[in-house]
């Protein structure tokens, strides 16, 4: 599905970049060019825009001419960077901040990776080289899951800079991670490695980030020890600015999401949470638990929600978090609603033996929005019915909760995205489903909009009148939906309301 997705959106931005040419802007004519990459540039975890990187010519052995083309939330070109360089580079990740884009490039014919950072006319403004040591590992971008559409590993740092999150993997089935910052403003630069430990993967996650705080999920594990730290770094330094570790708490609180508080500077840290520390990735979790977090790194408050406890009421569900009707369900997404309440979306999934293949088979079910008051504690939830579909077959069931991020990172779920609007006061959830029209079944899109009092529930199919609909996340608080017919295609913005 993945792959579709970017193979839709490279021939849709060349379209456009076309079309805008003929129609609109005034540019060097880039017909001869051939496509190296393209993708989305991000900014808050948001989609800001997308760029176009083109090979030019060939200059000599040594030298290529290069095209980098950036367009805007509403897919209009808006300018170039060319530049020369040594053959065989691509872009690895893009991100903007207030008045800069950073581009990640990687090189195929060398152990290295370059940042260049372009001023709003996009002019080079700064350009950092780090290459890779032999003695420091291997190196490859660690991409954080920003949603089932959008995968990022390049994070801006607001006015400060930018941060990079690598992974590290040495001998002896070692996995370390590396964090590195790269100011806007001056030639500054620091970086954090994590020290290698014999037959420990160590891995960081992105979480979240303030004005002056970028927090990565940490896990370790080590034979069948597995602890977790919510870790967090100031862009000003390459010391930790704090750590909290699952172990230290009466639960093992591993983090899934982490959203700034509205109307106070304390963070909201969500996920589900364990006890103990042996066999974490085999058992399954006590519940969902939440807490509020100072940004020194001080807990203020601890809520646990136990499945057969505080959630079984609205959710009937067992002590191991088994739901009837639903299964297990899968943390999507948070999203911080009015009044401080805290909305979170999940998606069920169950197994069934089936006689024609005698075995397991894992299913999604229904889709479902928790809504937490300002405590907590659960309040409502709403189930949204949808056809199963299958996940894989002969899954590890020992821990559905970990195993979910496998099918996650396979894009196996109905879950597409959620798109919040600039305010936070709207939001949308979508994802997919199949529906009967006729007595067949085609695939639809459905979106849940949420206007800050009810919400409402709109339903698109995907093939229509030999029409095409397809609906990728946008700028914030809109949604990109392409037509694609015989006729042509057509697109538009459509706003969450």
């Amino acid at each position: 599905m993945i792959r579709k997705i970017l193979a839709f959106t490279c021939c849709m931005i060349m379209f456009i970049m076309a079309h805008a040419q003929r129609k609109k802007l005034n540019f060097e004519d880039v017909s001869g060019a051939s496509l190296i990459n393209t993708g989305k540039i991000m900014r808050n975890n948001k989609i800001t825009g997308s760029y176009v990187f083109v090979f030019k010519e060939l200059i000599n052995k040594d030298t290529s001419r290069y095209g980098l083309q950036i367009f805007d939330e509403n897919n209009h070109k808006i300018r170039e960077y060319g530049f020369t360089d040594v053959p065989h580079i691509y872009v690895k990740d893009a991100a903007s901040a207030d008045s800069t884009t950073a581009f990640l490039f990687g090189f195929t014919h060398s152990p290295k990776i370059e940042l260049k950072i372009l001023d709003a006319s996009g002019n080079l403004k700064l350009s950092y080289t780090k290459p890779y040591l032999k003695e420091e590992g291997t190196r490859r971008i660690r991409s954080t899951y920003i949603n089932d559409e959008v995968y990022q590993g390049l994070y801006d740092a607001g006015a400060h800079g930018y941060v990079l999150l690598l992974d590290l993997k040495y001998k002896r089935h070692t996995i370390g991670y590396e964090v590195n910052y790269f100011d806007t403003d001056k030639t500054y630069t620091w970086t954090y490695r994590k020290s290698p430990e014999a037959h420990v993967r160590c891995t960081a996650a992105f979480l979240a980030k303030t004005d002056q705080l970028i927090m990565f999920n940490v896990n370790s594990q080590r034979r069948q020890k597995f602890s977790t730290a919510l870790t967090a770094f100031r862009f000003d330094s390459d010391k930790k600015a704090f750590e909290i570790k699952g172990t230290e708490e009466k639960y093992n609180l591993v983090p899934s999401f982490v959203i700034p508080k509205k109307g106070s500077d304390s963070i909201t840290v969500m996920g589900y949470y364990f006890t103990g520390t042996r066999n974490v990735r085999g058992r399954p979790s006590k519940g969902i638990g939440f807490y509020d977090i100072s940004p020194t790194g001080s807990i203020l408050t601890k809520t646990y929600n136990a499945w057969n406890k505080e959630l079984s009421g609205s959710l009937d569900a067992n002590r191991k978090g088994k739901i009837k009707g639903l299964g297990y369900l899968f943390l999507h997404d948070m999203i911080g609603g009015p009044e401080g309440k805290m909305f979170v979306v999940a998606e069920g999934c169950k197994k069934a033996f089936t006689m024609e293949t005698l075995a397991f088979k894992s299913y999604t079910t229904d889709l479902v929005l928790l809504e937490f008051d300002s405590k907590y504690h659960l309040k409502r939830s709403n189930v949204y019915e949808k056809e199963k579909h299958l996940l894989s077959v002969m899954p590890d069931w020992r821990n559905i909760h970990t195993q979910g991020y496998v099918w996650k990172k396979y894009g196996r779920f109905d879950y597409r995205f959620t798109s919040v609007s600039e305010d936070f006061k709207n939001f949308a959830i979508c994802y997919e489903d199949t529906r009967k029209v006729s007595k067949k079944e085609i695939g639809s899109f459905h979106i849940i909009r949420f206007n800050g009092l009810k919400f409402r529930n709109d339903d698109l199919p995907l093939f229509k009148d030999k029409t095409t609909i397809s609906v990728y996340p946008a700028k914030p608080g809109t949604l990109m939906i392409y037509e694609s017919s015989p006729k042509g295609t057509k697109m538009r913005l459509e706003k969450i309301s």
